[in-house]
């Protein structure tokens, strides 16, 4: 894998000539992930950008990004985010969001560096949606449709499905 991770507009996802060629050049199953932060909690600075890595080594752990405002888990001088990756690798899925209190909303999504599975979970407070090329090589997602069809149109010698919501509280 690959990460990076940056401070800048979203749309330069999209027309960054490097990530133009991770969707042309795709031999294998790729899945970009990109995250457009809106700060509600933390600033806007490279240490709270997108995506967290947790984990003591680079094949351990897990890499992931929250869309979404959990107030309960914000620490000082740490996203609630960040916090929530941390405890996800620790105490697992299931227990870290039973234990949240109080306001909850989230998409998230996060590459096991573990066992190499690629996870999504939602709840109904935030939306996430996917799409598949053609081929199925390539799957982007994002909590806005109108992005992923903006991705398709980027890449008209490409054919990509329509754009589909994740399930609501479903790990997949």
């Amino acid at each position: 894998y690959n990460w990076y991770k940056d401070v800048q507009a979203a749309c330069n996802l999209v027309w960054d000539p490097a990530i133009a060629d991770f969707f042309v050049k795709a031999k294998t199953p790729l899945v970009l992930m990109g995250h457009a932060r809106w700060a509600t909690i933390g600033a806007v600075t490279l240490a709270n950008a997108h995506p967290f890595r947790v984990g003591d080594a680079k094949d351990t752990g897990l890499l992931g990004m929250h869309n979404g405002t959990i107030p309960s888990l914000k620490e000082k001088d740490r996203t609630d985010s960040e916090v929530l990756y941390e405890r996800i690798a620790k105490d697992g899925l299931e227990k870290t969001i039973s234990n949240i209190n109080g306001q909850k909303a989230y998409a998230l999504t996060w590459f096991n560096l573990t066992d190499g599975t690629f996870n999504v979970l939602r709840n109904h407070d935030r939306t996430l949606y996917y799409m598949y090329s053609q081929d199925r090589t390539i799957m982007v997602y994002a909590s806005d449709d109108a992005f992923l069809k903006l991705i398709a149109a980027r890449y008209p010698t490409m054919t990509f499905g329509n754009p589909v919501a994740f399930d609501v509280d479903e790990h997949s």
